[in-house]
């Protein structure tokens, strides 16, 4: 039965070599060397049980001598067995690396091919056709209107729409959902103001997005109606790359909350709901979507509570 590693050390260690004088032909030391050649080692062996200091010991002590030579080729026999195991572990890492790359390749691919990242599958389903609205007669409706329609025809030459739904997609098809989209804009406002404006901008950016396809096809598919598409949250309305970004920059703040906390600043700006006290500490923090507010974290001084806006 082979012996292992950790028992012939202890054997080495009886002999004591290191206090004992043993002759340099000593057969228990020399069977117990060709014992421990014997041996399979690994990297983690060795640094467990730090033979290759006992046996750099006995080779300086016995050299030019059999013992000697005997340690000395183990040694040389171990120091290939690590460069095999530390080249093995690099091989390793690589390989994990470049799957890793090919994985983030191929979920790229997948954003930008909507066939492959969709649950929708377009190829199955024509445009929508929606009721014809008159022209609204007002300059500046009718160039948002013009803008969503390029917005939605945005893939027709790059892309080729014709591949994604059953049938090409028609200007006209484009320029009708356009106009229910600027209607139920225009219907939430009751005219052309900042307001109207802002949310035209926000869904005219996102939808004009070329990293943002989905959206798209959703809106010309049918899949999200006009009335939808303007009542989405900004988070809702983002491509799957910036939702991911939005993710990891959630979790990074979130973990650097308490180190933020520590840097609040003092204030008497708010007031505590429980205590009524101006005396509060708060810091700010982008929580959610780079285009929206950062979150306010308040803390009151007097009494401890928390709360946020």
């Amino acid at each position: 039965m082979t012996k292992s590693l950790l028992d012939l050390k202890k054997e080495l260690e009886n002999i004591n070599i290191l206090e004992k004088e043993v002759e340099a032909d000593s057969e228990e030391l020399i069977k117990i060397l060709q014992d421990v050649e014997k041996v399979a080692v690994t990297l983690e062996d060795l640094k467990e049980t730090q033979m290759g200091k006992i046996l750099n010991t006995i080779r300086k002590k016995f050299e030019g001598q059999k013992i000697g030579d005997l340690a000395k080729i183990i040694v040389l026999k171990w120091k290939k067995v690590i460069s095999s195991d530390e080249n093995s572990k690099k091989d390793q890492e690589n390989d994990k690396k470049r799957k890793q790359e090919e994985n983030e390749d191929e979920d790229y691919l997948k954003n930008q091919t909507l066939s492959k990242s969709s649950s929708t599958n377009f190829s199955e389903i024509s445009v929508v056709k929606m009721d014809k609205l008159k022209t609204t007669g007002d300059a500046t409706r009718e160039k948002c209107i013009s803008m969503i329609t390029s917005a939605l025809l945005i893939d027709s030459s790059e892309f080729g729409m014709i591949h994604i739904f059953k049938s090409p997609v028609k200007e006209e098809d484009a320029n009708t959902i356009a106009r229910h989209i600027e209607a139920e804009i225009f219907r939430e406002f009751q005219d052309t103001s900042t307001q109207y404006k802002s949310k035209f901008r926000s869904r005219y950016l996102n939808l004009k997005d070329k990293e943002n396809p989905e959206l798209r096809y959703q809106v010309l598919g049918g899949v999200i109606t006009p009335s939808q598409l303007c009542t989405m949250t900004p988070s809702e309305l983002a491509s799957e790359s910036r939702k991911r970004e939005n993710k990891e920059m959630e979790k990074r703040n979130l973990q650097n909350a308490k180190a933020v906390a520590d840097q609040s600043a003092e204030t008497d700006q708010f007031k505590c709901g429980r205590c009524k006290q101006r005396r509060t500490k708060y810091y700010q923090m982008q929580t959610r979507s780079a285009d929206e507010p950062m979150t306010t974290y308040v803390t009151c001084v007097n009494c401890n509570n928390r709360w946020k806006y």
